[in-house]
């Protein structure tokens, strides 16, 4: 199936996805899945060529595929929680599975899926979206920003809940030019549980994935932060 248009194809929890179902198909995973292996020699000059540029010209360039990848805030109300899972257990082979991983994105369980041959179920996923230019040093702006915007997303998907991000030091760059959307699933809706029945074993396990760091947050409104 393919890639809901709205996924960040960026994301930590979009690559490890991509990552466990292609080992469990017996496939590589060459550059976090985002194009054939063969790209990989035309790619080598373009980052060299990319690499040799001034600074400022580099962060320009990495904003702006950063930005391509975001939505407009009008298209938040076309995103369906329910079409995001068809397309996570689609990675997967139809086969019995004695256990399944379910929750928080995580690059060591990933690698425990992927020894232990079993498939991970992610609770999140990042929707990048486009805004007209919020400084990354104004987390008020921001919020204020994704205020207005959210609830078109959250009126739509009753199952999701909505952690907007805002971080002025690893995202300095990206969030200049599109807000950080991370959804997170409340439930485990239809597609999920489908694939439950449908593919694990009689007596098989479900592992429960559950970060528990805490970060600073604002509660906004009643789903979302």
């Amino acid at each position: 199936m393919k890639t809901p248009g709205y996924i960040a194809n960026f994301d930590s929890a979009t690559a490890m996805l991509r990552a466990t179902g292609r080992f469990l198909r017996g496939k590589d995973f060459p550059q976090l899945g985002m194009m054939p292996a063969g790209a990989m020699p035309l790619m080598r000059p373009v980052a060299s060529f990319i690499n040799v540029l001034p600074q400022t010209i580099r962060e320009r360039i990495y904003i702006r595929n950063g930005w391509g990848e975001a939505i407009p805030p009008r298209k938040l109300g076309k995103v369906r929680a329910e079409e995001i899972a068809r397309w996570v257990v689609s990675q997967y082979p139809r086969r019995r599975y004695p256990a399944v991983m379910i929750g928080s994105s995580n690059g060591a369980a990933v690698h425990l899926c992927g020894a232990l041959g079993i498939p991970w179920l992610p609770q999140t996923f990042l929707i990048p979206v486009r805004h007209p230019g919020i400084h990354p040093d104004e987390p008020r702006e921001g919020m204020d920003w994704g205020k207005e915007h959210a609830p078109a997303l959250l009126d739509a998907n009753p199952d999701l809940q909505l952690h907007h991000m805002h971080d002025a030091n690893q995202d300095r760059l990206m969030i200049q030019r599109m807000a950080y959307f991370r959804v997170k699933r409340l439930r485990l809706g239809e597609a999920y549980e489908r694939f439950l029945e449908d593919t694990l074993s009689e007596g098989g396990t479900i592992f429960l994935l559950e970060c528990r760091l805490r970060w600073p947050t604002t509660r906004v409104a009643e789903r979302h932060v």
